[in-house]
């Protein structure tokens, strides 16, 4: 069931990336003042913006991720990629707590 749990987050969380970067574009949090709020006449310029993938795991060593989630984290790059944005994965490695 955790599996589970986790792949259907990947998969929601790179889409959900692609929608906070089209809808709300950000920076540091709070809404950028070079972006023009209100309904935008024209995309944004995606090659300007760095969509980051971040995996937190508590095994050392090189990423590994389950089949499925490698298969969703693959497709929602892709897609971004498609629309011109610069993806990033990043590992980040965590103690087990005790």
């Amino acid at each position: 069931m955790r599996r589970q749990n986790r792949e259907r987050g990947l998969k929601r969380g790179g889409m959900a990336t692609l929608m906070v970067l089209v809808t709300a574009l950000s920076v540091g949090g709070r809404p950028s003042t070079s972006i023009p709020t209100g309904t935008p006449t024209e995309q944004p310029d995606a090659s300007s913006y760095e969509v980051g993938f971040a995996v937190v795991s508590r095994i050392p060593g090189s990423l590994e991720l389950p089949f499925f989630s490698k298969v969703n984290l693959r497709n929602s790059a892709r897609t971004l990629k498609g629309l011109g944005y610069r993806i990033t994965l990043t590992k980040i490695e965590v103690a087990l707590s005790r």
